[in-house]
């Protein structure tokens, strides 16, 4: 019996460890935008400013273990690539054509880039 509640409680505390890790693929669920001083906030179903429906293929970002991601917005062709460092819960990333700081906040990621705030989910 202490062998089986000893395995039980290492398998709960791996499944915890993972669920902390930024590493894998986050996908959209809502952005804030400021426009002209007014905040919209957009989710998935929603129209965005060129009338196209908004899905979680809208922002997808991909943290992989060995430092680098890949970051893929709808509407753009192909994805671009970056290293990233996490240090005091801030995730920053920097490529040549992108970079953004993002920050875990339970089980929704928030990332700032290009001046707007988005939340993505595993």
């Amino acid at each position: 019996m202490k062998k089986f509640l000893l395995l039980l409680i290492c398998c709960f505390t791996l499944i915890g460890l993972t669920g902390c890790s930024v590493q894998g693929t986050w996908k959209f669920e809502e952005k804030t935008a400021e426009v002209l001083g007014f905040q919209k906030t957009y989710k998935i179903g929603d129209k965005d400013a060129l009338g196209k429906e908004i899905t979680e293929d809208y922002l997808v970002i991909e943290f992989n273990k060995d430092g680098t991601g890949t970051l893929t917005q709808a509407y753009v062709d192909g994805s671009f690539s970056f290293t990233w460092t996490e240090e005091d819960k801030v995730i920053t990333a920097k490529g040549d054509l992108v970079a953004f700081e993002a920050e875990k906040d339970g089980s929704t990621l928030i990332v700032k880039f290009m001046g707007e705030t988005y939340k993505l989910k595993k």
